[in-house]
């Protein structure tokens, strides 16, 4: 089975957002920073992380990561899978508040579908 993220066509993209991530060991420290914009002509959603490592007050390291996700609608996904060798079994409107598969609707952005290999 193969599982791709996607968005819907018609939903409402997300704002541009800003979120981040503290972690503490008894060691080190690190502090992630991230900031995503939706870009609706390319369908892409670039998310920029900035990283900061620190053991005490003490900066060990700063480095920054660029991931770009390509979102694709569910008739997009069934074609790009079909080319691939799988069939779609089913899509699926993921959010990060519950941990759960509900249907999809003309609001849902973040889409995950379950295929298999023919």
């Amino acid at each position: 089975m193969a599982c791709l993220s996607s968005s819907s066509g018609r939903a409402p993209r997300p704002a541009p957002n800003q979120s981040w991530l503290h972690i503490r060991k008894p060691d080190l420290e690190i502090v992630r920073l991230d900031e995503s914009r939706y870009d609706p002509r390319t369908g892409r959603l670039p998310v920029e992380f900035r990283f900061f490592v620190f053991r005490g007050r003490r900066v060990l390291d700063r480095f920054d990561e660029l991931h770009t996700i390509q979102t694709y609608s569910v008739p997009a996904m069934r074609t790009l899978l079909r080319r691939g060798g799988f069939d779609l079994i089913g899509a699926f409107a993921v959010t990060n508040v519950k941990k759960a598969f509900r249907p999809v609707t003309r609001d849902t952005f973040r889409i995950m579908a379950v295929a298999r290999a023919r």
